[in-house]
């Protein structure tokens, strides 16, 4: 609620009617013969006329200020969220890169395995064990086949 009160204290629309009550003010105090002309009665009123100029453009300052202050906080605020958005940017790209290096290792390692389970099968086939009896070749084949998997 307070911030609905302080957008719409600061806000283009009641600045400019306190400029218009300032310079009115400033008028009927500072320039009598003018005021008199136009409008009598007002001409006693420029005792008071002096004291709502010093209230207005008192209220004027503040409210100015205030709104120059808060427009400050804020484009503070955005460059903070600015800089941690980059942040988190260049982390993301930086996990991506590192991802996608991962990724062409461990395709390379599959390759790889690939490649020795062919030639694993390969030599299979074209030299069939007749017994099913395996030699310590083909075991110590097999166990590194499982074994670059793991790495």
């Amino acid at each position: 609620m307070s911030d609905l009160f302080w957008d719409i204290a600061t806000s283009g629309w009641v600045l400019a009617a306190i400029v218009a009550v300032l310079v009115a003010a400033f008028i009927v105090s500072h320039v009598p013969s003018i005021v008199v002309r136009f409008w009598p009665t007002v001409a006693a009123y420029s005792k008071a006329a002096s004291l709502v100029q010093v209230i207005a453009a008192a209220l004027l300052f503040f409210l100015i200020g205030f709104r120059v202050s808060d427009e400050r906080a804020e484009t503070r605020q955005l460059k903070n969220d600015l800089a941690f958005t980059e942040t988190q940017i260049e982390n993301a790209k930086a996990t991506a890169k590192d991802a996608e290096r991962l990724k062409a290792e461990a395709e390379a390692k599959a390759d790889e395995a690939k490649g020795q389970l062919d030639d694993f099968r390969a030599h299979l086939k074209t030299d069939p064990p007749a017994d099913c009896g395996w030699t310590d070749d083909e075991f110590g084949r097999l166990r590194n086949l499982g074994r670059s998997k793991r790495r």
